[in-house]
């Protein structure tokens, strides 16, 4: 490989063709993303692709996304359903949490992120 990137081929008419397609060869080479090492591959992912590339015929995805049954519609477990409706029935109602937050949990959160000891927090 030559290293050169290639240029796209801007089929128009426009005076600004020439223009549009160094600035495409510029922003490819001057990005701020250009020379960035890619990520290693999530685990995951990784963990689905080796089940999907699997042959066995007994296996279970139990990594990603919603269990399925054999027919491929997703599969609520029993301990999620009941843990749902348990969060349900603690709301009392439909009522939106103010602008603010709710203030129970602003005050955990910001203990939490600061201490409970936080000087700027006990002045409240």
């Amino acid at each position: 490989s030559s290293g050169i990137i290639p240029t796209p081929t801007l089929k128009t008419t426009s005076s600004y063709a020439p223009i549009l397609t160094r600035a495409v060869r510029s922003n490819r080479c001057y990005s701020s993303w250009y020379g960035v090492e890619k990520a290693p591959a999530d685990p995951i992912i990784g963990l689905t692709q080796a089940f999907k590339d699997d042959p066995a015929e007994t296996k279970v995805l139990l990594g990603v996304g919603a269990f399925r049954d054999d027919k491929g519609k997703p599969y609520v477990l029993p301990s999620v359903k009941q843990a749902e409706e348990a969060v349900v029935a603690t709301l009392s109602d439909h009522e939106y949490a103010p602008i603010s937050g709710i203030p129970a949990f602003v005050k955990s959160s910001l203990e939490f992120a600061y201490g409970e000891n936080c000087p700027a927090l006990l002045e409240n």
